[in-house]
């Protein structure tokens, strides 16, 4: 990520551009289309500011891996959900709450995907929480450079054995962090200390 881009605060009016482009995935998921924005970039008083939407957080969680919702709640309010979740990162036992209140009606209309929407962003703002920065910058270059660079644009997804490789690596290094799990106890490393 650029050094630009690094703690910038996203205006209001961004992030309702930013909340568009997460509900416009929400309804392509709810309808089986192809989900095509993990990512954004724009200008912003002369800073680029990038991140990843909805998709990019789920691409994201799904590379680390070890990421549940344990917990949602929601409440039916007049003109709005509101939903909090919780998440669990099974791998180091953290857990974060994400909330999101999202709005019933849509364009003057009433929004027959608003629970949902309000569903998925809750969940968006737990998972985020638990990425570790590496995965998301993983994410984040590669469909960025994706989108940017006719040589990258032929760059694929891994493929099926690709993923039981990653998976047979952090199966490893599970093993082997569990069985060294004593010698962290006696240096005070504890195992959220050791993943993070």
């Amino acid at each position: 990520m650029p050094e630009d881009t690094k703690n910038e605060l996203i205006p209001v009016a961004d992030y309702e551009v930013l909340d568009q482009v997460d509900d416009q995935a929400i309804v392509e998921m709810m309808t089986g289309q192809a989900i095509k924005d993990y990512v954004y970039s724009f200008r912003q008083g002369g800073k680029v500011v990038e991140g990843l939407t909805l998709a990019g957080i789920n691409e994201a969680a799904n590379r680390r891996g070890g990421i549940q919702v344990d917990e949602l709640r929601h409440e039916e309010r007049d003109h709005s959900w509101l939903v909090i979740v919780k998440a669990v990162d099974t791998i180091t036992g953290s857990s974060r709450y994400g909330a999101y209140e999202q709005a019933k009606m849509a364009g003057g209309r009433p929004d027959p995907f608003a629970f949902t929407k309000a569903v998925h962003k809750a969940q968006r703002n737990a998972i985020k929480q638990l990425l570790p920065v590496p995965v998301i910058k993983e994410v984040l270059n590669f469909y960025l450079h994706r989108q940017t660079s006719a040589e990258d644009a032929q760059i694929e997804l891994p493929t099926t054995r690709s993923k039981e490789t990653i998976s047979s690596a952090q199966k490893a290094a599970f093993a082997i962090a569990n069985k060294i799990e004593g010698r962290f106890e006696q240096q005070g490393i504890t195992k959220s200390d050791f993943w993070n």
